[in-house]
């Protein structure tokens, strides 16, 4: 059977280790998020791209992009 990792598990194993080496994971992690989103928003400027030179593009107000930006 596959064992299934929780946050609670992870939480747990980090809790363990030394402060600096907790604060480096934060770190890490940290940035870790910002490059997945990042990466996230680079392709959906790509997809937009995509859809403007082929028509499909929507007009928008800046407030419904963003609210779609932030969903």
């Amino acid at each position: 059977m596959k064992s299934v990792m929780t946050i609670n598990n992870v939480l747990e194993i980090v809790q363990k280790l030394p402060l600096q080496d907790r604060e480096e994971c934060v770190h890490i992690l940290s940035r870790r998020i910002v490059e997945d989103k990042r990466k996230k928003l680079a392709l959906e400027i790509h997809k937009a791209e995509g859809e403007c030179k082929s028509g499909m593009a929507k007009q928008a107000t800046v407030t419904e992009i963003m609210k779609e930006i932030l969903s």
